[in-house]
Protein backbone atom coordinates (compact mmCIF):
# COMPACT_ATOMS: atom_id res chain seq x y z
CA UNK A 1 0.00 0.00 0.00
CA UNK A 2 3.23 2.49 0.82
CA UNK A 3 4.57 1.68 -2.92
CA UNK A 4 0.94 3.07 -4.11
CA UNK A 5 0.79 5.57 -2.45
CA UNK A 6 4.28 7.29 -3.14
CA UNK A 7 3.11 6.05 -7.20
CA UNK A 8 0.23 8.49 -6.88
CA UNK A 9 1.62 11.32 -4.99
CA UNK A 10 4.22 11.55 -7.50
CA UNK A 11 1.57 11.30 -10.53
CA UNK A 12 0.01 14.09 -8.91
CA UNK A 13 2.97 16.04 -8.41
CA UNK A 14 4.12 15.59 -11.59
CA UNK A 15 0.85 16.45 -13.00
CA UNK A 16 0.49 19.94 -11.32
CA UNK A 17 3.86 20.74 -12.31
CA UNK A 18 2.79 19.84 -15.83
CA UNK A 19 0.14 22.03 -15.73
CA UNK A 20 2.00 25.38 -13.97
CA UNK A 21 4.22 25.59 -17.24
CA UNK A 22 1.88 24.95 -19.63
CA UNK A 23 0.13 28.21 -20.14
CA UNK A 24 -3.07 28.80 -21.18
CA UNK A 25 -3.44 24.95 -22.26
CA UNK A 26 -2.53 24.14 -18.61
CA UNK A 27 -6.27 23.23 -17.38
CA UNK A 28 -6.81 20.86 -20.84
CA UNK A 29 -3.37 19.02 -20.06
CA UNK A 30 -4.46 18.70 -16.73
CA UNK A 31 -7.89 16.87 -17.73
CA UNK A 32 -6.12 14.94 -20.12
CA UNK A 33 -3.18 13.81 -18.02
CA UNK A 34 -5.86 12.88 -15.33
CA UNK A 35 -7.56 11.02 -17.84
CA UNK A 36 -4.81 9.10 -18.67
CA UNK A 37 -4.33 8.61 -15.36
CA UNK A 38 -7.82 7.22 -14.92
CA UNK A 39 -6.74 4.65 -18.24
CA UNK A 40 -3.76 3.31 -16.88
CA UNK A 41 -5.05 2.75 -13.72
CA UNK A 42 -7.79 1.14 -15.59
CA UNK A 43 -5.88 -0.95 -17.78
CA UNK A 44 -4.01 -2.32 -14.94
CA UNK A 45 -6.94 -3.85 -13.72
CA UNK A 46 -7.99 -5.69 -16.82
CA UNK A 47 -4.64 -6.82 -17.15
CA UNK A 48 -4.71 -8.79 -13.95
CA UNK A 49 -5.50 -12.10 -14.81
CA UNK A 50 -1.89 -12.18 -17.14
CA UNK A 51 -0.15 -10.16 -14.07
CA UNK A 52 -1.24 -12.23 -11.12
CA UNK A 53 0.17 -15.93 -10.88
CA UNK A 54 -1.34 -18.48 -8.79
CA UNK A 55 -0.16 -21.60 -7.00
CA UNK A 56 -1.99 -24.33 -5.23
CA UNK A 57 -1.58 -27.41 -3.38
CA UNK A 58 -2.75 -29.71 -0.92
CA UNK A 59 -0.96 -32.03 1.40
CA UNK A 60 -3.63 -35.56 0.65
CA UNK A 61 -5.72 -36.16 -1.56
CA UNK A 62 -7.86 -38.72 0.61
CA UNK A 63 -8.69 -37.82 4.31
CA UNK A 64 -10.75 -39.52 6.63
CA UNK A 65 -13.73 -37.20 8.22
CA UNK A 66 -12.33 -34.96 10.74
CA UNK A 67 -8.84 -35.62 9.92
CA UNK A 68 -6.26 -32.42 9.28
CA UNK A 69 -5.47 -31.20 5.81
CA UNK A 70 -3.09 -28.76 5.04
CA UNK A 71 -4.15 -26.42 1.80
CA UNK A 72 -1.31 -23.92 0.78
CA UNK A 73 -2.02 -20.86 -1.92
CA UNK A 74 0.70 -18.71 -3.14
CA UNK A 75 0.42 -16.03 -5.49
CA UNK A 76 2.88 -13.99 -7.34
CA UNK A 77 2.20 -10.64 -8.51
CA UNK A 78 4.18 -8.61 -11.19
CA UNK A 79 4.32 -5.31 -10.89
CA UNK A 80 2.79 -5.67 -7.55
CA UNK A 81 2.39 -1.81 -6.99
CA UNK A 82 -0.23 -1.57 -9.12
CA UNK A 83 -2.43 -3.78 -6.89
CA UNK A 84 -2.28 -2.47 -3.31
CA UNK A 85 -5.00 -5.16 -2.28
CA UNK A 86 -5.80 -8.75 -3.46
CA UNK A 87 -8.64 -10.68 -2.16
CA UNK A 88 -9.31 -15.02 -2.50
CA UNK A 89 -12.61 -16.25 -2.69
CA UNK A 90 -12.52 -19.73 -1.87
CA UNK A 91 -14.68 -21.91 -2.96
CA UNK A 92 -16.01 -22.71 0.72
CA UNK A 93 -17.19 -19.23 0.38
CA UNK A 94 -14.78 -17.26 3.01
CA UNK A 95 -13.28 -14.41 1.62
CA UNK A 96 -9.64 -14.34 2.58
CA UNK A 97 -8.37 -10.62 2.16
CA UNK A 98 -4.58 -9.16 1.67
CA UNK A 99 -3.73 -6.21 2.26
CA UNK A 100 -0.20 -5.76 1.50
CA UNK A 101 0.62 -2.70 3.60
CA UNK A 102 -0.63 -5.14 6.50
CA UNK A 103 1.40 -7.97 5.56
CA UNK A 104 4.50 -7.41 7.85
CA UNK A 105 6.52 -10.30 6.67
CA UNK A 106 5.11 -10.85 2.97
CA UNK A 107 7.43 -9.82 0.23
CA UNK A 108 6.49 -7.15 -1.85
CA UNK A 109 5.73 -9.32 -4.90
CA UNK A 110 4.60 -12.46 -2.84
CA UNK A 111 1.38 -13.63 -1.03
CA UNK A 112 0.99 -16.71 0.93
CA UNK A 113 -1.04 -18.37 3.10
CA UNK A 114 -1.72 -22.02 4.62
CA UNK A 115 -4.71 -23.39 6.00
CA UNK A 116 -5.50 -26.09 7.94
CA UNK A 117 -8.75 -27.89 6.86
CA UNK A 118 -11.23 -30.04 8.28
CA UNK A 119 -14.45 -31.85 6.90
CA UNK A 120 -16.94 -32.81 9.29
CA UNK A 121 -18.52 -35.18 6.87
CA UNK A 122 -17.63 -37.54 3.99
CA UNK A 123 -18.17 -36.95 0.96
CA UNK A 124 -15.84 -34.66 -2.53
CA UNK A 125 -14.47 -31.53 -1.97
CA UNK A 126 -13.21 -29.02 -4.17
CA UNK A 127 -10.72 -26.81 -2.27
CA UNK A 128 -8.84 -23.61 -3.35
CA UNK A 129 -9.65 -20.66 -4.70
CA UNK A 130 -12.58 -19.70 -6.73
CA UNK A 131 -11.92 -16.24 -7.89
CA UNK A 132 -9.58 -12.95 -7.49
CA UNK A 133 -10.24 -9.82 -6.94
CA UNK A 134 -7.85 -6.91 -7.58
CA UNK A 135 -7.77 -2.77 -6.66
CA UNK A 136 -6.17 -1.11 -9.25
CA UNK A 137 -3.56 1.74 -7.47
CA UNK A 138 -6.25 4.38 -7.79
CA UNK A 139 -8.03 2.66 -5.61
CA UNK A 140 -11.12 3.38 -7.85
CA UNK A 141 -11.54 0.01 -9.77
CA UNK A 142 -11.71 -3.12 -9.07
CA UNK A 143 -11.64 -6.19 -11.25
CA UNK A 144 -13.01 -9.91 -10.36
CA UNK A 145 -11.78 -12.97 -12.00
CA UNK A 146 -12.11 -17.16 -11.89
CA UNK A 147 -8.06 -18.45 -10.89
CA UNK A 148 -6.66 -21.32 -10.84
CA UNK A 149 -7.75 -25.42 -10.47
CA UNK A 150 -9.65 -26.38 -7.70
CA UNK A 151 -7.77 -29.46 -5.76
CA UNK A 152 -10.05 -32.66 -5.10
CA UNK A 153 -10.71 -33.96 -1.87
CA UNK A 154 -11.94 -37.09 -1.44
CA UNK A 155 -13.03 -37.29 2.67
CA UNK A 156 -13.63 -41.17 3.39
CA UNK A 157 -16.50 -41.96 6.08
CA UNK A 158 -15.39 -42.83 9.73
CA UNK A 159 -14.68 -46.35 10.01
CA UNK A 160 -15.12 -47.83 13.48
CA UNK A 161 -12.28 -50.09 14.21
CA UNK A 162 -14.11 -51.97 17.25
CA UNK A 163 -17.23 -52.58 15.28
CA UNK A 164 -18.21 -55.91 15.15
CA UNK A 165 -21.38 -58.29 13.79
CA UNK A 166 -23.03 -61.20 15.45
CA UNK A 167 -23.19 -63.16 12.04
CA UNK A 168 -25.02 -66.69 12.01
CA UNK A 169 -22.08 -69.29 11.52
CA UNK A 170 -24.34 -71.89 11.11
CA UNK A 171 -25.79 -70.14 8.06
CA UNK A 172 -22.19 -70.74 6.35
CA UNK A 173 -22.32 -74.54 7.08
CA UNK A 174 -26.04 -74.54 5.77
CA UNK A 175 -24.92 -72.49 2.63
CA UNK A 176 -22.08 -74.91 1.93
CA UNK A 177 -24.10 -77.99 1.90
CA UNK A 178 -26.62 -76.76 -0.01
CA UNK A 179 -24.12 -74.84 -2.78
CA UNK A 180 -24.18 -76.05 -6.23
CA UNK A 181 -20.72 -75.61 -7.67
CA UNK A 182 -21.20 -76.29 -11.11
CA UNK A 183 -24.08 -73.16 -11.04
CA UNK A 184 -21.08 -70.06 -10.26
CA UNK A 185 -18.08 -69.11 -12.04
CA UNK A 186 -16.08 -67.88 -9.07
CA UNK A 187 -15.18 -71.51 -8.07
CA UNK A 188 -11.49 -73.15 -8.41
CA UNK A 189 -9.99 -76.25 -8.49
CA UNK A 190 -8.09 -76.23 -5.12
CA UNK A 191 -6.51 -80.26 -5.25
CA UNK A 192 -7.46 -83.43 -6.72
CA UNK A 193 -8.56 -86.96 -5.27
CA UNK A 194 -9.91 -90.23 -5.90
CA UNK A 195 -13.36 -90.78 -7.35
CA UNK A 196 -15.73 -92.02 -4.76
CA UNK A 197 -19.41 -93.36 -5.90
CA UNK A 198 -20.90 -90.40 -4.29
CA UNK A 199 -18.84 -87.95 -6.45
CA UNK A 200 -21.13 -86.08 -8.96
CA UNK A 201 -19.84 -86.85 -12.56
CA UNK A 202 -18.87 -83.24 -13.41
CA UNK A 203 -16.44 -83.34 -11.14
CA UNK A 204 -14.57 -86.08 -12.88
CA UNK A 205 -11.39 -84.84 -13.79
CA UNK A 206 -10.84 -86.16 -17.39
CA UNK A 207 -7.64 -85.21 -18.67
CA UNK A 208 -5.64 -86.36 -15.48
CA UNK A 209 -7.80 -89.85 -15.32
CA UNK A 210 -6.80 -90.78 -18.74
CA UNK A 211 -3.44 -90.14 -17.98
CA UNK A 212 -3.52 -92.30 -14.88
CA UNK A 213 -5.61 -94.47 -15.71
CA UNK A 214 -7.95 -94.49 -12.83
CA UNK A 215 -10.85 -91.65 -12.03
CA UNK A 216 -9.62 -88.23 -10.94
CA UNK A 217 -12.38 -85.79 -9.38
CA UNK A 218 -11.81 -82.29 -8.38
CA UNK A 219 -11.57 -80.40 -5.30
CA UNK A 220 -13.29 -77.11 -5.56
CA UNK A 221 -13.74 -73.70 -3.04
CA UNK A 222 -15.55 -70.87 -3.77
CA UNK A 223 -15.64 -67.79 -1.32
CA UNK A 224 -18.69 -67.70 -2.24
CA UNK A 225 -19.84 -70.04 0.36
CA UNK A 226 -18.71 -67.70 2.92
CA UNK A 227 -20.26 -64.63 1.70
CA UNK A 228 -22.12 -61.66 3.37
CA UNK A 229 -23.78 -59.51 1.34
CA UNK A 230 -24.43 -55.48 2.05
CA UNK A 231 -27.53 -53.76 1.04
CA UNK A 232 -27.11 -50.14 1.17
CA UNK A 233 -29.94 -48.01 1.10
CA UNK A 234 -29.07 -44.44 -1.06
CA UNK A 235 -32.59 -42.54 -0.69
CA UNK A 236 -32.54 -39.22 0.39
CA UNK A 237 -33.89 -38.90 4.16
CA UNK A 238 -36.98 -36.73 3.46
CA UNK A 239 -37.48 -33.27 5.48
CA UNK A 240 -34.06 -33.00 5.89
CA UNK A 241 -31.46 -29.96 4.39
CA UNK A 242 -27.75 -28.67 4.88
CA UNK A 243 -25.99 -30.16 7.48
CA UNK A 244 -28.82 -32.75 9.12
CA UNK A 245 -29.10 -33.93 5.44
CA UNK A 246 -25.27 -34.38 5.33
CA UNK A 247 -24.90 -36.11 8.36
CA UNK A 248 -27.63 -38.71 7.99
CA UNK A 249 -26.16 -40.03 4.37
CA UNK A 250 -22.71 -39.89 6.32
CA UNK A 251 -24.37 -41.79 9.01
CA UNK A 252 -25.42 -44.84 6.74
CA UNK A 253 -22.10 -44.92 4.84
CA UNK A 254 -20.00 -44.91 8.26
CA UNK A 255 -21.98 -47.85 9.13
CA UNK A 256 -21.45 -49.54 6.03
CA UNK A 257 -17.97 -48.75 5.66
CA UNK A 258 -16.82 -50.45 9.52
CA UNK A 259 -18.90 -53.46 8.24
CA UNK A 260 -17.06 -54.16 5.76
CA UNK A 261 -13.78 -53.09 7.29
CA UNK A 262 -15.01 -56.37 10.13
CA UNK A 263 -15.58 -58.18 7.36
CA UNK A 264 -12.14 -58.07 5.84
CA UNK A 265 -10.55 -58.22 8.92
CA UNK A 266 -12.37 -61.17 9.78
CA UNK A 267 -11.28 -62.91 6.06
CA UNK A 268 -14.82 -63.37 5.22
CA UNK A 269 -15.65 -62.06 1.52
CA UNK A 270 -19.01 -59.48 1.55
CA UNK A 271 -20.88 -58.48 -1.56
CA UNK A 272 -22.15 -54.59 -1.18
CA UNK A 273 -25.30 -53.67 -3.35
CA UNK A 274 -26.38 -50.25 -3.58
CA UNK A 275 -29.12 -47.97 -4.70
CA UNK A 276 -31.26 -49.36 -6.77
CA UNK A 277 -29.67 -51.86 -8.14
CA UNK A 278 -28.26 -49.66 -11.44
CA UNK A 279 -24.68 -49.83 -10.37
CA UNK A 280 -22.35 -53.04 -10.31
CA UNK A 281 -22.31 -54.81 -7.31
CA UNK A 282 -18.68 -54.67 -5.44
CA UNK A 283 -16.77 -58.02 -3.93
CA UNK A 284 -14.92 -56.37 -1.29
CA UNK A 285 -12.51 -59.25 -0.13
CA UNK A 286 -8.45 -57.79 0.64
CA UNK A 287 -7.49 -54.82 1.82
CA UNK A 288 -7.49 -52.92 -1.78
CA UNK A 289 -10.69 -54.13 -2.10
CA UNK A 290 -11.70 -52.49 0.86
CA UNK A 291 -9.70 -49.00 -0.13
CA UNK A 292 -11.90 -49.23 -3.55
CA UNK A 293 -15.02 -49.45 -1.52
CA UNK A 294 -14.00 -46.54 0.89
CA UNK A 295 -13.66 -44.32 -1.98
CA UNK A 296 -17.11 -45.54 -3.26
CA UNK A 297 -19.22 -44.78 -0.36
CA UNK A 298 -17.27 -41.39 0.38
CA UNK A 299 -18.79 -40.26 -3.18
CA UNK A 300 -21.77 -42.23 -3.25
CA UNK A 301 -24.61 -39.80 -3.56
CA UNK A 302 -28.54 -40.40 -2.16
CA UNK A 303 -30.97 -39.57 -4.62
CA UNK A 304 -34.51 -39.85 -5.28
CA UNK A 305 -35.29 -43.22 -6.44
CA UNK A 306 -31.90 -44.85 -4.80
CA UNK A 307 -34.44 -47.51 -2.56
CA UNK A 308 -32.80 -51.18 -2.11
CA UNK A 309 -35.82 -52.44 -3.16
CA UNK A 310 -35.07 -53.35 -6.68
CA UNK A 311 -31.64 -54.92 -5.88
CA UNK A 312 -32.95 -57.03 -3.65
CA UNK A 313 -35.26 -58.57 -6.55
CA UNK A 314 -32.37 -59.09 -8.62
CA UNK A 315 -29.73 -60.02 -5.77
CA UNK A 316 -31.20 -61.57 -3.70
CA UNK A 317 -33.56 -65.15 -3.96
CA UNK A 318 -33.92 -68.52 -3.01
CA UNK A 319 -31.67 -69.97 -5.95
CA UNK A 320 -28.81 -67.58 -5.14
CA UNK A 321 -27.79 -69.54 -1.90
CA UNK A 322 -28.25 -68.82 1.67
CA UNK A 323 -26.34 -66.06 3.27
CA UNK A 324 -26.18 -63.48 6.30
CA UNK A 325 -27.17 -60.22 5.25
CA UNK A 326 -26.96 -56.38 6.49
CA UNK A 327 -28.92 -54.09 5.64
CA UNK A 328 -28.77 -50.32 6.16
CA UNK A 329 -31.93 -48.87 5.93
CA UNK A 330 -32.97 -45.42 5.41
CA UNK A 331 -37.02 -45.53 4.94
CA UNK A 332 -39.08 -48.39 5.49
CA UNK A 333 -42.06 -48.65 2.94
CA UNK A 334 -44.39 -51.65 2.16
CA UNK A 335 -42.39 -52.85 -0.68
CA UNK A 336 -39.42 -52.93 1.69
CA UNK A 337 -41.90 -55.11 4.28
CA UNK A 338 -42.24 -57.02 2.02
CA UNK A 339 -39.01 -57.86 0.63
CA UNK A 340 -37.28 -58.17 3.93
CA UNK A 341 -39.80 -60.79 5.16
CA UNK A 342 -39.35 -62.95 2.24
CA UNK A 343 -35.56 -62.82 2.98
CA UNK A 344 -36.20 -64.06 6.03
CA UNK A 345 -38.60 -67.05 4.52
CA UNK A 346 -35.74 -68.16 1.89
CA UNK A 347 -33.57 -68.72 5.32
CA UNK A 348 -31.05 -65.85 4.81
CA UNK A 349 -30.13 -64.53 8.69
CA UNK A 350 -30.86 -60.80 8.63
CA UNK A 351 -29.38 -57.94 10.39
CA UNK A 352 -30.82 -54.52 9.98
CA UNK A 353 -30.15 -51.25 10.83
CA UNK A 354 -32.55 -48.37 10.69
CA UNK A 355 -31.06 -45.17 10.77
CA UNK A 356 -33.17 -42.17 11.74
CA UNK A 357 -32.42 -38.31 12.12
CA UNK A 358 -31.89 -37.79 15.67
CA UNK A 359 -34.81 -37.63 17.84
CA UNK A 360 -37.12 -38.78 15.51
CA UNK A 361 -37.96 -42.40 16.40
CA UNK A 362 -39.99 -44.90 13.74
CA UNK A 363 -43.53 -44.00 14.07
CA UNK A 364 -46.79 -45.73 12.81
CA UNK A 365 -46.23 -48.13 9.88
CA UNK A 366 -42.03 -48.21 10.41
CA UNK A 367 -42.37 -48.75 13.95
CA UNK A 368 -44.91 -51.69 13.42
CA UNK A 369 -42.90 -52.81 10.27
CA UNK A 370 -39.40 -53.22 12.32
CA UNK A 371 -40.89 -54.52 15.10
CA UNK A 372 -42.37 -57.37 12.24
CA UNK A 373 -38.98 -57.97 11.55
CA UNK A 374 -38.09 -58.63 15.00
CA UNK A 375 -40.36 -60.61 15.59
CA UNK A 376 -39.44 -63.20 12.55
CA UNK A 377 -35.90 -63.34 13.66
CA UNK A 378 -33.97 -60.25 12.52
CA UNK A 379 -31.59 -58.61 14.51
CA UNK A 380 -32.49 -54.93 14.19
CA UNK A 381 -31.10 -51.40 15.53
CA UNK A 382 -32.31 -48.01 15.16
CA UNK A 383 -29.27 -46.08 14.81
CA UNK A 384 -29.32 -41.97 15.21
CA UNK A 385 -27.35 -39.48 12.83
CA UNK A 386 -25.55 -37.34 14.74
Amino acid sequence: MKKTRILFSVLFIGLLLLALFSGDRAVYMTVYALAALLAASLACVFLAPFLVKLEEAVDKRFVFKNEELVYTVKAVTRFSFLYPKVEFAMHSGALVGYDRGDEANSHSDVLTGAYVLRFPYRGKYRVGVQRITVTGFLGMFKYSFPCGTPEEVLVYPERDEGFSLRLNTELLNKAASQYDIFDHVDADVSSVRKYDPSDDYRKIHWKLSAKRGEIIIKNYQSSMLNKTMLLLDTRPPAGLTGADKAAFEDKAASLAASSLNYLVKSRLPAELVYGDGREDNMTVETVSDMDNAMRLLAGLEFREGGSIAGSMDGNVTKDNGIFNIIVFLTGVDDGIIVRLKALINYGHSLILYYICPPGMKPRGSNEKGLEGMRAMGAEVSIVYSE
